[in-house]
């Protein structure tokens, strides 16, 4: 996972890879979205999402797509955090098992202008649940004008169905998630793209890390780059730096749109008063 393109520093790679799955975090909205196929019989699904762990002005919180909560209040957001604290964890090929955990929920917050939100948790967020939350604004930073960037979410192709149980008249699917990520270029093009403004966004090629991988289903998932100044001890860190919000895929190109941080920060500047 995560070796394309071809000549990155893999020791780098794993490095970032391990950071960043810290503040990866699954979403789940139990409001479930309903759907009627051509028997008439109709289904509802609990979808799953993804977002980024940080922390602004005090607050903890999760940034995400704003369509992936959509129609969801407090009570029907559950979290899906790393499985496990091993450092190994994020480099295994079947990694252990997450399961859905609930979180004091504050309040949550939706963007007037662009699709994004954060939830912001409450002060106790219980040491047990893996998860670390990066520091903004000081973590925030513009992509590379050259150069790639780290993916990492839950893809609906690699979703499975556990669980199904009848609601009334509906079949209400239950999924399970599994983590999966890329090392995507950041690239620029002069097609027309519904819904892409260059000051708000930029765009990542989309990097399968199997035959056939779709880019579909990593909507609020954060976009990392390395941090690859030395510490103050001269010791180099490889400290993710957080570049956007990833909300939309265009399938027919192959690319992602990521609301940029500069975007995201004057959300949350507007979201997260200043205490």
């Amino acid at each position: 996972m995560l070796e394309h393109p071809i000549g990155e520093n893999i020791q780098v790679n794993r490095a970032l890879l391990e950071r960043v799955f810290w503040h990866m975090v699954g979403i789940i909205n139990t409001k479930h979205k309903k759907h009627t196929d051509g028997s008439g019989q109709a289904t509802a699904w609990q979808e799953i999402g993804t977002g980024a762990a940080c922390q602004f002005r005090g607050q903890k919180l999760i940034l995400t797509a704003a369509h992936v909560l959509e129609g969801a209040d407090k009570a029907d957001i559950q979290f899906l955090p790393r499985g496990t604290g091993r450092i190994e964890w994020a480099d295994e090929a079947n990694r252990t098992r997450t399961e859905r955990v609930a979180l004091e929920i504050e309040k949550i917050v939706q963007c007037a202008w662009e699709d994004l939100a954060a939830v912001v948790l409450g002060e106790n967020v219980p040491e047990s649940v893996n998860i670390r939350f990066c520091d903004l604004p000081q973590k925030f930073s513009e992509p590379p004008v050259k150069g790639n960037v780290v993916v990492l979410g839950y893809p609906y192709d690699q979703a499975l169905v556990v669980d199904r149980s009848r609601e009334g008249d509906t079949m209400v699917h239950k999924q399970a998630a599994k983590s999966d990520g890329f090392r995507g270029e950041v690239v620029t093009t002069r097609r027309l793209l519904s819904g892409f403004d260059a000051e708000r966004h930029f765009l990542v090629k989309f990097y399968p890390s199997s035959p056939g991988g779709k880019p579909q289903g990593y909507s609020g998932a954060g976009v990392w780059r390395t941090d690859t100044s030395e510490t103050a001890s001269g010791v180099w860190s490889a400290d993710p730096l957080l570049t956007g919000i990833e909300t939309h895929g265009y399938a027919d190109s192959g690319l992602l749109r990521v609301v940029r941080s500069s975007s995201v920060r004057l959300f949350l500047e507007e979201a997260i008063p200043e205490s």
